[in-house]
Parts: C-alpha cells; structure tokens; sequence
C-alpha cells in the first residue's frame, strides 16, 4: 500500500493526524474557512 497517501498519513502520523486531515479536506470541499492555530 506505499501508492496510498492516506494510509502513509496514518502510518506516519497517527489517528489524530489523520482524522484532522480528513476534518480540514471536509471544510475544502464544502468552502469552509479551518482556522488552526496551536
């Protein structure tokens, strides 16, 4: 599965990292603003 970016992502990063990535390409399709600051 090295061709897979979201299971790469997951690998790498870890569910939370994965699950905020899904939550922001979400807010992209729909056009709304993610405002991340930590």
């Amino acid at each position: 599965q090295s061709g897979d970016p979201l299971h790469s992502l997951f690998c790498l990063g870890g569910f939370e990292i994965a699950a905020l990535t899904g939550a922001y390409l979400a807010c992209a399709q729909e056009g709304i603003v993610a405002l991340v600051d930590g």
